[in-house]
């Protein structure tokens, strides 16, 4: 965090300054390439579990709540891409109860920046790469086999389904990692709507019960992380009859998700009393 320090006194912004962080995890990682290239495969690898997982179910069957294997290649490819981008910048959240107890957060509180910022920005996990290269990588082949007639609107749907995606994840991350600032060990909590959401959002909407696709629209939006757009993308309609327009909810509803963690975030951020407290 010394470059950190430094940087304010600098005067230096806030994304130069995750600039020079996340470069300097860039070349920490380099000095140890063949660790770097394990962890990426091996982080890669543990994703091809879930689409196993996805294999095997439609081995069985020839459709799914109206969706073939093509089209659930699809959904899978972009719930994959978005949760890992997601991952990437903010998985390492999940260590803050760890920060927490050992006290790590206070400092962060006695300096000029942001707390969230200085989390985020403290910590760059590369070895996400490979599951955003197993994400992009199954989308690109699935789009491929289902035949996607592309038009400028697909493409621009694609262009802003996945980072809009990636945001909601993020978000569910920020709020769900927040319990800790009351619990103090929220990491089971966090997981089943972080890692639990993405194996959710993996599967098309009509095979859950109807509480549970209220709840993904609603309440907790994983719906709009891949299900809508992928809607739209196949150009089909939606098996549940909801409207076409929807698949470009995924920014508006990213936004508001961002709102609403960040209003969680200040809130624990101001309820925490320090581990001395």
């Amino acid at each position: 965090m010394a470059e950190e320090t430094t940087a304010v006194r600098a005067g230096i912004g806030p994304a130069r300054l995750y600039g020079r962080l996340v470069g300097a995890e860039v070349r920490s990682t380099a000095e140890y390439p063949a660790s770097f290239l394990i962890g990426v495969l091996t982080s890669g690898a543990l994703m091809m579990l879930d689409l196993v997982a996805v294999l095997a179910v439609f081995g069985n069957v020839d459709a799914l709540a109206g969706w073939t294997l093509t089209d659930a290649l699809v959904l899978y490819g972009m719930a994959q891409t978005s949760f890992a981008l997601a991952d990437l910048f903010v998985g390492h959240l999940d260590d803050l109860p760890a920060w927490i107890r050992s006290g790590r957060l206070d400092t962060l509180l006695l300096r000029p920046r942001r707390v969230l910022f200085q989390v985020l920005a403290g910590d760059v996990d590369l070895r996400s790469l490979g599951k955003l290269l197993q994400g992009v990588v199954v989308l690109v082949v699935a789009l491929a086999g289902a035949g996607v007639e592309w038009t400028p609107a697909r493409v621009a749907l694609l262009a802003v389904a996945l980072p809009a995606g990636a945001v909601i994840y993020a978000s569910v991350w920020v709020v769900t990692t927040s319990i800790t600032f009351w619990l103090v060990d929220s990491r089971e909590v966090s997981a089943a709507f972080t890692y639990g959401g993405r194996q959710f959002a993996t599967y098309p909407l009509g095979i859950y019960g109807e509480w549970v696709r209220h709840l993904a629209r609603l309440v907790v939006p994983l719906a709009f992380t891949a299900y809508y757009p992928t809607v739209g993308l196949l150009g089909r309609e939606d098996p549940l009859g909801a409207p076409a327009a929807l698949a470009w909810a995924g920014p508006g509803v990213a936004l508001a998700a961002v709102l609403v963690a960040a209003v969680v975030w200040r809130t624990g951020v101001r309820s925490y009393r320090s581990v001395g407290a």
